[in-house]
């Protein structure tokens, strides 16, 4: 189970998860959500961001409809002998 930080409540945890679902949600639409007015939803935001919890906002692209189909990596071993 992971390690849950005990400064984080139940209201932060539900702000993350809404975060994580829509980041481009509005403090109010949050605010609503986790049953808070948009002042105290705000600063719980800004503290969750100030923590580092939040790392940042992102926008997730589609490789198919950029024409990007397939995503490969490739990588050498070396056998160094002496």
């Amino acid at each position: 189970m992971p390690n849950q930080d005990k400064r984080f409540d139940a209201i932060d945890r539900q702000l993350l998860s809404a975060l994580q679902q829509d980041g481009r949600a509005t403090v109010g639409e949050l605010a609503q959500q986790v049953s808070l007015s948009a002042s105290p939803c705000w600063r719980r935001i800004k503290n969750l961001e100030d923590a580092g919890v939040i790392e940042g906002y992102h926008a997730r692209l589609s490789r198919q409809k950029l024409g990007y189909g397939v995503t490969g990596f490739a990588g050498a071993i070396s056998h160094n002998q002496p």
